[in-house]
């Protein structure tokens, strides 16, 4: 995206349309105030107009690398990691560059993995994660205030180290 020195977009190409899910004529000449979406922090807070990355490029003059914001609109946030450049011209700033990639999937991911890393580590019931070969890789926190091991004890080991004999070999 390109935006002059009112920030108004004058140039937005083809894979900008598709992520943003608009069409050029939806958004040429305008500015990002006037889109349809919210603007969040990953904390969910809305972005103040000077906190936006191709705001502060403009401001400071300086590249903005790596924003993380979200795009809000009717219950679906599409997130993006932002970089913005100054546009330059005998040493005096024309407007500003933006180049961003949907990081909306990757973000999703996270959070699940979030949730089932916190799901694990506070349960209340003991759980052992094994790999391929059947040895443990980890346990909880209850599986160790439950038994007495440390995770030290176990990593490495096969579950037959509980072994009852009340089970048949298949279950180990």
């Amino acid at each position: 995206i390109l935006q002059d020195l009112d920030l108004k977009i004058i140039a937005i190409n083809e894979e900008a349309c598709r992520i943003l899910g608009v069409n050029k004529e939806t958004i040429l000449y305008n500015d990002h105030q006037q889109l349809p979406w919210q603007r969040i922090h990953e904390n969910g807070s809305p972005i103040p107009h000077n906190e936006h990355p191709s705001v502060r490029c403009l401001q400071t003059q300086q590249p903005q690398r790596d924003v993380v914001l979200g795009l809000q609109q009717s219950q679906r946030t599409l997130w993006l990691n932002v970089n913005c450049q100054p546009m330059m011209m005998n040493g005096q700033i024309q407007g500003v560059i933006s180049s961003f990639s949907d990081i909306t999937e990757q973000k999703q991911l996270t959070e699940s993995l979030s949730l089932a890393a916190s799901v694990f580590t506070e349960a209340r019931e003991g759980i052992v994660i094994t790999d391929e070969q059947g040895l443990i890789v980890k346990v909880n926190r209850a599986f160790t205030e439950m038994t007495g091991y440390t995770m030290a004890d176990v990593i490495g080991q096969s579950p037959k180290l509980w072994k009852s004999g009340y089970h048949d070999h298949v279950f180990y």
